[in-house]
């Protein structure tokens, strides 16, 4: 898989632009469907999910790490909202700040998700 992170922060906010609320299994879908990923692409282990390879699972594969990971990213600094009384099971909806980014260019979506995740990171390392 040949995929940035900024392309996946970037195509989950666009498959969220709906602004209904997703399932991490469905985001991942449409981030690969989105990203055009084929069947092996999508079905491609992530290193940590090789322990036991009689039960791999979808949650096992790269693209469902890399999007679980990003959507967390962005729940944290605020473009992703969890359904209320769910950040467990996985469900979560664009906020009204990531529907302000998705209209805008690639490049600009990247240095402003760039921004805001070194921003929290920042703020994170001075607290400490």
């Amino acid at each position: 898989m040949k995929h940035s992170t900024s392309d996946i922060q970037i195509e989950i906010m666009k498959f969220l632009s709906d602004g209904e609320y997703h399932s991490l299994t469905g985001t991942v879908l449409g981030v690969g469907k989105n990203l055009h990923l084929t069947s092996i692409e999508m079905k491609e282990i992530h290193p940590s999910g090789k322990k036991n390879v009689k039960n791999i699972t979808f949650s096992d594969t790269k693209i469902h790490h890399q999007v679980r990971t990003e959507v967390s990213h962005l729940r944290g600094v605020a473009f992703i909202k969890n359904f209320p009384k769910t950040k467990h099971l996985g469900f979560f909806a664009i906020t009204d700040k990531g529907l302000n980014l998705v209209d805008s260019s690639r490049k600009t979506m990247k240095k402003i998700i760039d921004f805001e995740l070194k921003s929290k990171r920042t703020k994170k390392s001075k607290n400490i």
